[in-house]
């Protein structure tokens, strides 16, 4: 995963799909780089396919923590597969999610 940050903004790329294999290592790195100042994260999906319960989990707790501070959780280039998983679940109510 690649973090990149631009003032209050913290932009995520991941690299793999979001599995209970990788997800532990990625709250790991996405916690240590958060602080009170991120009020945005963008979650670049450009690279994965699937995501399971876990990784859906690992976002929810992200939303949450954001609305905390007032911030936003932001899923792009998300594939057609993901974005209709989200649609099913009505996950897409509580993130915005654009498609790839």
């Amino acid at each position: 995963m690649e973090i990149e940050r631009n003032g209050n903004c913290l932009s995520l790329i991941l690299d793999q799909d979001l599995t209970v294999a990788v997800v532990k290592a990625l709250k790991d790195q996405i916690l240590s780089s958060l602080d009170d100042d991120v009020i945005m994260v963008i979650v670049d999906l450009k690279n994965v396919e699937m995501i399971d319960s876990t990784g859906i989990s690992l976002l929810i707790s992200l939303q949450n923590t954001l609305k905390k501070n007032s911030g936003e959780l932001s899923l792009e280039n998300t594939s057609e597969d993901v974005a209709h998983m989200f649609q099913l679940m009505r996950l897409d109510k509580h993130f915005n999610v654009s498609k790839r």
